[in-house]
C-alpha cells in the first residue's frame, strides 16, 4: 500500500496491513502528549530511508519537529527533486490518466485501514463495557456467595 500523493515512496508494513490492531496497540502504546502540540506517527528519525511505516522505524513526535525533519529533508533533496520533477513532465501526459487511478485507489486503501481502526476502537469500547460489566456481576456474585456463607456458618454454630 502507498500513501497520498506527498507519499509516494511511502508504504505501510505488511504485519500493520493485515491486522490494523497491531498498529492500534502499537499507538497506544508509544503514543504521549507535549503540550498543545499536535502529534504525528513519524518514520523517518529512526527509518532506515526505507519510507516504511513499520514499528522499528517509527516513533511519536510533535508535528513542528517533525515537520522540521521534513522541511530540512525536502532542501537537502531540492536540485535531485527538481530534476527527477523535469524528467517526469516529459512523460506527464501519457502517464496522468494512470496516475490518478493509482493515486485514488491507495488513497481509499489508506481510507479503509483508516476505517477499520476506527471501527476497531469502535469494537474496542464496547468490549471493555462489556467487560466491565460482566466483571461487575462476578463481584456482586461473590459478595451475594460470602455472605450466604457466613449465614451458613452463623446457623452451623447455632445449630
Amino acid at each position: 500500500m502507498r500513501i497520498g500523493k506527498c507519499y509516494n515512496t511511502t508504504s505501510m508494513w505488511q504485519g500493520w496491513l493485515d491486522d490494523p490492531k497491531s498498529f492500534v496497540k502499537w499507538y497506544l502504546e508509544h503514543y504521549y502528549e507535549c503540550g498543545d502540540e499536535e502529534m504525528d506517527v513519524d518514520k523517518d528519525l529512526f527509518g532506515d530511508g526505507s519510507g516504511m511505516y513499520h514499528p522499528d522505524f517509527c516513533c511519536i513526535l510533535p508535528k513542528g519537529l517533525n515537520t522540521l525533519q521534513e522541511r530540512i529533508d525536502r532542501n537537502s533533496t531540492f536540485v535531485e527533486s527538481f530534476l527527477v520533477k523535469k524528467e517526469a513532465e516529459r512523460e506527464a501526459g501519457r502517464k496522468a490518466a494512470e496516475e490518478k487511478h493509482l493515486k485514488a485507489e491507495r488513497e481509499q486503501n489508506f481510507l479503509n485501514g483508516i476505517q477499520k481502526l476506527i471501527d476497531f476502537k469502535d469494537e474496542s469500547a464496547v468490549m471493555i463495557a462489556r467487560a466491565n460489566k460482566m466483571l461487575k456481576a462476578d463481584e456482586e456474585k461473590r459478595k451475594e456467595d460470602e455472605e450466604k456463607m457466613a449465614w451458613y456458618k452463623k446457623q452451623e454454630r447455632k445449630g
